[in-house]
């Protein structure tokens, strides 16, 4: 039985005759990183409708899945006569009456930015040393500073070790920042043994295989912090870290995948035969746009490596002329779509309403495209002008951005003014495909899988 309050820690052996650097004055015992809570997908849909209230979200462990691998990194990257000590902030709260860390060291991701700053601001003002990194900070970085004694940018390999090394001769910058993109090899095995196994009955193990992305699509923002060239890591590490692996579920957390072209189906077709060969139970990717490649040898491969679904972003031009009506797209869509499914892999699609294309038709054409393709698992977004994306300086330039409540941007909040919509008529709009798509596919929240991704 999982203590109430008790909150994931490795114990490290502490030594006070370690050898110091010269000038250095004080020395690094423990580091507490903190992973703030946010509003998730169930909790707005469940404002909307009985049909997503199908579990108790909060007290149901299987849903929970743990945070990112920003916190196993930085913890491997950590000397190991340091003591780490992990909370989230979903599940248990921080006792501000037994603050006992040197450094800490919060995740900030812009929905959960607000809470961030909150319990920032909390802990500085209890004279704690806070330190505030993730895509938020990085592009919001003399935001973040408001908030924080120290601002990672980008990424963090590198610049933590810096930051440590700073932090034990009384030297901290505020702002640390890679001149480079990080080489993958730099990337460690991240130590996940800091998340408590208690508190996540499902614990899906998250694989990170690259870094960038050559597209720019309007609201992301990962060619902005991570560059737009993609870094592929060696294969030889990711069979070191799926080798560690217990056997659960693994979410390859890259977008990029299936994208076709010389640097990078050979690379896929490896890390699929890695995966068969490793054997780990189950695998979901992830994709922008339908994936391409269909042909009988690369399901094969698939196949073998157990994928057994794909999250899908529509965001492509395939998908905006199948979903537009044109018939020779839309027969092209469903010819991928089926041989995935025939496969034995599913497709979570997930479909932007709302763009500067689109007008109050665009529902019935989602719906018609749908019913037309048979889908089953489907998400209905509004798309986010992430701070410096293509949308934000947009929405910035022609006066459209309507605030920066961060806490709204979640892709079910119209947080700037749509060319064809009022705000409101938007997230209408969104909520009624949300209900009627999902009234005739009501089982579907049934499954603990798809809880798991509403509760992510």
């Amino acid at each position: 039985m999982r203590p109430r309050g008790f909150a994931a820690r490795r114990r490290r052996r502490h030594s006070d005759d370690r050898p110091r650097g010269a000038g250095s004055v004080r020395k690094l015992r423990k580091i507490q990183f903190i992973y703030p809570k946010f509003r998730r997908f169930y909790q707005v849909l469940a404002e909307w409708s009985p049909l997503f209230r199908t579990t108790d979200y909060e007290a149901d462990a299987r849903t929970r899945t743990p945070p990112c691998l920003a916190f196993p990194i930085l913890a491997a990257l950590t000397p190991s006569d340091v003591e780490i000590a992990f909370l989230d902030d979903r599940i248990d709260q921080l006792d501000m009456a037994r603050l006992d860390a040197d450094l800490y060291c919060l995740h900030v991701k812009t929905e959960m930015a607000p809470r961030a700053y909150q319990l920032a601001d909390a802990l500085r003002a209890a004279g704690r040393t806070v330190v505030l990194g993730g895509l938020h900070t990085t592009y919001q970085p003399e935001e973040a500073k408001q908030h924080a004694d120290v601002v990672f940018i980008g990424d963090g390999e590198g610049t933590w070790q810096e930051m440590l090394a700073d932090y034990e001769r009384d030297a901290l910058k505020p702002f640390y920042r890679r001149a480079h993109p990080v080489d993958m090899r730099e990337v460690p095995i991240p130590d996940r043994h800091i998340y408590d196994r208690y508190a996540y009955s499902n614990p899906v193990n998250y694989l990170q295989v690259s870094r960038g992305c050559m597209l720019t699509c309007a609201g992301c923002p990962i060619p902005f912090a991570y560059g737009n060239r993609i870094r592929f890591r060696p294969l030889d590490l990711v069979e070191r870290e799926l080798q560690a692996f217990p056997a659960s579920t693994i979410y390859i957390t890259d977008d990029n995948l299936f994208f076709t072209g010389e640097r990078y189906a050979p690379y896929t077709d490896e890390l699929l035969r890695l995966l068969a060969r490793v054997g780990k139970p189950s695998s979901w990717a992830s994709a922008i746009g339908l994936p391409r490649r269909a042909d009988d040898e690369f399901l094969r491969l698939a196949r073998e490596a157990n994928v057994q679904a794909i999250y899908n972003v529509l965001y492509d031009g395939l998908s905006a002329r199948a979903i537009d009506g044109d018939q020779p797209s839309l027969d092209r869509f469903r010819r991928i779509y089926d041989k995935y499914r025939e496969a034995g892999i599913q497709i979570w699609m997930s479909v932007y309403v709302g763009t500067d294309q689109h007008d109050r038709s665009i529902a019935d054409k989602v719906l018609r495209f749908l019913r037309a393709v048979d889908a089953q698992l489907v998400e209905f977004v509004i798309p986010t002008p992430f701070p410096e994306t293509p949308l934000w300086r947009t929405s910035l330039r022609e006066g459209r951005l309507l605030h920066t409540n961060w806490n709204d941007y979640d892709g079910l909040h119209a947080v700037y003014r749509p060319k064809h919509f009022a705000p409101e008529e938007l997230e209408q709009l969104v909520r009624e495909l949300w209900i009627e798509f999902y009234s005739s596919h009501p089982y579907i929240f049934d499954r603990d899988d798809i809880k798991v991704l509403l509760n992510t």
